[in-house]
């Protein structure tokens, strides 16, 4: 390991400036607007917006079991296929199971997290699961194509549609936590929309593909170490990201989430910007290595080092 840079190819650099790229322009779009947002709405209301969406973002990383993560692997194009059916009807499931709970136990959830305003809008939280759970189902398909292109743009259009609706609402209705829930939602419905068309035009899986039930569950049972391990693994890292988000909105009530959540925005999305465009483009990287039968361990030591020989003076 004499060149700790030598993973870093021209293919690999260029793969996450694009992913990176994107992900700091949508930063950047919503920092920009945060000083016009913070003056619309109170500290109450976007302590509500915090708590729904680490909801969602709970829910909606298990949604599909990380099944979705399967669909990197196989070499033959309809067993990819089919591992998407399966992420996309393991979804549904999910949907339906998260839909059925707020509906008969939306006011118990919410008196338990200290904000009863949240009652009204917990039958929101099963569309905003399938929307983001969607939305991660196909960037994973995203990567086996190798569109980091689409990934990027689709996730500045989200940052754009949903700055542009909260200032709108905001305007438009006053100070109303709808404003922040909504164009969250439309936001990533962009998203999804987007990148279902571009992505709908290179595999016609739901509309034109029938799989079997025998495939499916052929799928399931060959990767099912994703939802044995991976999923848990999801589980407890989205968790310690929003347990705070839970604890101070039962605790101290939604102004203390509201001023916690605005200050670890700013402060931790820059970099997760940059890592996670990094993991993706070495994810699909490593995905196509172990489908080729080969070693990803030296790779793998080679990104640590060079990741830590970058970062180690900042």
């Amino acid at each position: 390991m004499r060149n700790p840079f030598a993973l870093i190819k021209s293919e690999f650099i260029r793969s996450v400036a694009i992913l990176m790229s994107g992900n700091l322009f949508a930063q950047v779009i919503t920092v920009a607007v945060t000083p016009i947002v913070t003056r619309i709405y109170s500290p109450e209301e976007f302590g509500l917006f915090a708590l729904f969406m680490a909801i969602i973002g709970v829910c909606s990383q298990i949604s599909s079991l990380c099944y979705e993560r399967a669909a990197l692997l196989p070499k033959d194009e309809s067993m990819a296929e089919a591992v998407l059916i399966l992420s996309i009807l393991v979804l549904l499931g999910f949907v339906l199971l998260i839909g059925l709970v707020c509906l008969f136990f939306g006011a118990e959830i919410a008196n338990i997290l200290g904000n009863r305003e949240l009652e009204s809008w917990m039958l929101m939280v099963p569309v905003g699961v399938f929307v983001t759970g969607s939305i991660n189902i196909l960037n994973y398909w995203a990567l086996r194509r190798k569109q980091f292109r689409l990934m990027s743009g689709s996730r500045v259009l989200e940052a754009v549609g949903a700055a542009i609706i909260k200032i709108a609402l905001g305007f438009l209705i006053g100070g109303w936590s709808g404003g922040l829930l909504l164009g969250a939602m439309f936001g990533s419905i962009i998203s999804l929309v987007v990148l279902y068309h571009y992505l709908g035009l290179c595999f016609g899986v739901l509309r034109d593909t029938w799989v079997s039930r025998q495939v499916i569950s052929e799928v399931a049972a060959e990767y099912r170490q994703f939802p044995m391990y991976a999923s848990w693994n999801a589980l407890l890292t989205v968790s310690s990201r929003y347990i705070p988000v839970f604890i101070l909105s039962a605790l101290f009530g939604p102004a203390a989430v509201g001023f916690f959540n605005l200050a670890s925005r700013m402060l931790t999305q820059p970099i997760a910007a940059i890592s996670n465009s990094v993991s993706r483009v070495y994810f699909q990287k490593s995905a196509s290595q172990l489908a080729e039968s080969k070693s990803i361990t030296s790779d793998l030591l080679k990104l640590l080092l060079s990741l830590f020989l970058l970062g180690v003076i900042p």
